[in-house]
């Protein structure tokens, strides 16, 4: 919004927002056993185009501009949508980082962040639910099995 000229003013967030993820990809039960790789692979192609948009996000909103040619804005030059794009990656990465370094794996949904989430935004008891039924993290190795170097290394050099 920003971008398009209008001035925003920033309210204090809620502390717990660092802690607390949105992303989801959901499927049923059966269409995961019958289709598992397929999942996976789909699951896997998120991880690696997340982080090829965290390493270089210029190049992630011209590939964007150029798969889709039709939401750059009118108004404005292509120069100036890629760089309205390329903003609106900046801003979101810090929600979408996952530090490998620190044991975190794409894709790995936190029970305890659920369970904060559950809290303070639904302002429901995370006791009096089962959840657990909503979410797995069986897949998650299998989309973690992926040269992260690699991907990096990719969108580094891409031209």
């Amino acid at each position: 919004m920003e971008d398009n000229g209008f001035k925003l003013k920033y309210l204090p967030q809620h502390p717990i927002l660092g802690q607390v993820t949105g992303n989801a990809i959901i499927c049923r039960r059966e269409f995961l056993e019958k289709n598992r790789s397929a999942v996976i692979g789909v699951l896997k192609t998120w991880a690696k185009s997340t982080v090829f948009m965290l390493e270089n996000p210029k190049a992630t909103a011209e590939i964007y501009a150029e798969m889709f040619p039709g939401s750059l804005p009118k108004g404005k030059t292509r120069e100036q949508a890629l760089k309205s794009y390329e903003r609106i990656i900046r801003v979101r990465s810090p929600i979408t980082k996952v530090d490998t370094a620190k044991g975190e794996k794409w894709g790995q949904f936190d029970k305890d962040n659920l369970a904060l989430y559950i809290k303070e935004y639904l302002r429901i008891d995370p006791k009096a639910v089962d959840f657990s039924k909503y979410y797995t993290n069986e897949l998650v190795d299998a989309v973690n099995d992926f040269d992260e170097d690699a991907v990096r290394n990719q969108a580094r050099n891409y031209k």
